[in-house]
């Protein structure tokens, strides 16, 4: 009769405790969900950020190498004019100095 008393009043304890602990487990299982909605928000922000990076990458690459074709090509004319006219002075990279760019 003992040994059923006391089962019962380890399953009554049992619910009990589980009666008050279901409130604290409901929480953390709502904190632990608003936290894997909030981490899935910020994998989306920085795709999205390492996204727009990439193709600002892409247009700055392509911009310089359409200047650096230009620039070759000025340089082609600058030379061809030099050839065929001896008053024009040529002008190489790194000659030009600042007080003279700025006058």
């Amino acid at each position: 009769m003992r040994v059923e008393l006391d089962f019962k009043d380890t399953v009554v304890a049992a619910f009990a405790r589980r009666e008050t602990q279901q409130p604290e487990l409901v929480a953390l299982r709502e904190e632990n969900a608003a936290l894997k909605r909030e981490k899935k928000q910020i994998v989306q922000e920085t795709t999205r950020a390492v996204r727009e990076l990439e193709n600002t990458i892409r247009i700055y690459a392509n911009q310089i190498q359409v200047l650096t074709l230009r620039n070759a090509e000025l340089d082609d004319q600058l030379r061809r004019h030099s050839d065929q006219d001896a008053s024009v002075i040529p002008v190489r990279p790194g000659t030009l100095s600042r007080s003279t760019d700025a006058s």
